[in-house]
């Protein structure tokens, strides 16, 4: 297997559909905010825990578990498609009898309606959940990139007929749904695997082994990440409770952007060569170095220009969502080391420790959430960023320990662009000090960051940045004979 080849085609695809996606995605999401309002983000917000457990359970950690092991079958395939199916039925049904005490919880009747609707996309993503896994295994990623992409676009013009329309809440509630079906309708008719009569007790055991652990992990991360949401949702208000999760989703796209692409081609990939430790390390490190060079930069200049860009793209009635945006900014710009410390366990077939790891940090951030909720939602960001590098030593303890590339090591990797990144978005922070156009300061502060930074990283011949450049169209424009 040419390594190298497979990586840059897997990336090209994933980047093709990830970069249209949230191109796609953040201007659908500028249309919808100039019209709905925080509370209607809120309000939907408020039943995203319900959802994100259910789909946990209904997954399992098997595709995981599917991708990593190296001889499955047909066996395998149809037994963790019929578990899908059977646990997401079960898991909407409960949704639907607990749906009148979860707007009681909450004293908003129309949860009661929202939960029954939204509950559906459990099921219909379980109907092609295996096909998805399938091509993952294949290094198939063109594919669910054109299917995304597709699903995307129809959906978010259904989305932006009915908010013109005045559906307010049902406007996101129904483009979810539409997506759900599209991206399911689409995969099973390009892909030609159909599941077989078949359930096997003992695949579905050897396969639940690992995934019990990444269930368990699964589990913890989206009960913890929602359950915040949750209790602003209950004790301060929707608008209160909008305002976070635009910050929070608005500072997490240079994140997902960059990673996005990446970690659906990492995992994959490093379960090839797990049984080579010396070219795991080697491709792992490669990883965390050329990661943080845009993910560092993009989020420490998000940081920098987020009060003229929310008001630019979203209008005054967001500016509550700036100081959730420059919060989050620094917990995002090492959450990609983190997580890639998980996927290098998770290949080595460690998920003993990665629930290890996972219980410690949940432990954390709990007593973080008792701490932080009396005090209000931004005393909570505050503290998750704190929490953040907590969790980064953490994970990084056990592949220093297993493979001598621990948290120092890793520190000599990315702290270079931390500091560069800093020192090239503070002419870009300065200028919203200044009285001038919204668009006029986005555009010179960014252009200005974007310069300083690409020009320190050639002055220091960064070969990083190098190998970048060159799966871009900007190498024909940037000198890169480092």
């Amino acid at each position: 297997m040419n390594l190298r080849e497979t990586t840059v085609n897997s990336v090209k695809w994933s980047a093709i559909g990830d970069y249209t996606n949230t191109i796609f995605s953040f201007f659908l999401g500028i249309v919808l905010a100039r019209i709905l309002s925080p509370s209607d983000y809120g309000t939907v917000g408020m039943i995203g825990i319900f959802f994100a457990v259910s789909g946990i359970f209904v997954d399992s950690g098997l595709g995981l578990a599917l991708i990593r092991k190296k001889d499955a079958d047909e066996k395998d395939f149809s037994t963790v498609f019929y578990f899908n199916l059977v646990v997401s039925c079960f898991c909407y049904f409960l949704l639907f009898l607990s749906s009148p005490w979860i707007a009681s919880f909450f004293e908003m009747p129309i949860l009661k309606d929202l939960v029954r609707v939204s509950g559906l996309t459990l099921i219909i993503g379980s109907l092609g959940s295996i096909h998805y896994t399938i091509l993952t295994r294949n290094l198939d990623f063109k594919k669910p990139a054109i299917i995304r992409i597709l699903a995307n676009i129809i959906s978010g013009i259904i989305a932006i007929v009915l908010a013109y329309k005045g559906w307010g809440i049902w406007t996101l509630v129904f483009q979810s749904v539409s997506s759900s079906i599209i991206s399911v309708i689409c995969v099973l008719f390009i892909t030609s695997w159909k599941p077989k009569l078949t359930f096997s007790k003992s695949s579905f055991h050897e396969l639940f082994g690992f995934g019990s652990k990444m269930l368990f992990n699964g589990l913890s991360s989206v009960i913890y990440t929602n359950i915040a949401r949750l209790l602003i949702g209950k004790f301060y208000t929707p608008q209160a409770l909008g305002l976070y999760s635009k910050g929070a989703s608005v500072s997490s796209l240079p994140f997902k952007s960059f990673f996005g692409v990446i970690e659906k081609v990492t995992y994959p990939i490093m379960a090839k060569i797990q049984d080579d430790d010396t070219q795991l390390i080697r491709v792992y490190s490669k990883y965390i170095r050329t990661l943080s060079i845009p993910i560092i930069f993009f989020m420490a200049l998000l940081f920098a220009i987020a009060k003229p860009l929310v008001i630019f793209l979203y209008t005054e009635k967001w500016i509550g969502a700036v100081i959730y945006i420059q919060i989050f900014s620094f917990y995002y710009m090492f959450a990609h080391i983190s997580k890639v410390n998980i996927s290098l366990l998770l290949v080595k077939g460690r998920s003993d420790l990665t629930l290890k790891i996972e219980i410690i940090n949940r432990i954390m951030q709990i007593c973080v959430l008792a701490i932080a909720i009396p005090f209000g939602p931004v005393v909570l960001c505050v503290l998750d960023v704190f929490a953040m590098q907590f969790k980064l030593v953490l994970n990084s303890y056990y592949t220093g320990k297993l493979f001598d590339y621990g948290y120092k090591e890793q520190v000599k990797d990315f702290i270079p662009y931390f500091i560069i990144s800093l020192i090239c978005c503070t002419p870009a922070f300065l200028l919203t000090f200044i009285e001038m156009p919204n668009l006029l300061c986005l555009i010179s502060g960014s252009i200005i960051s974007i310069v300083l930074y690409i020009g320190l990283l050639l002055i220091r011949k960064d070969n990083n940045l190098v190998d970048l450049i060159r799966l871009t169209p900007l190498k024909k424009y940037i000198p890169i004979d480092c």
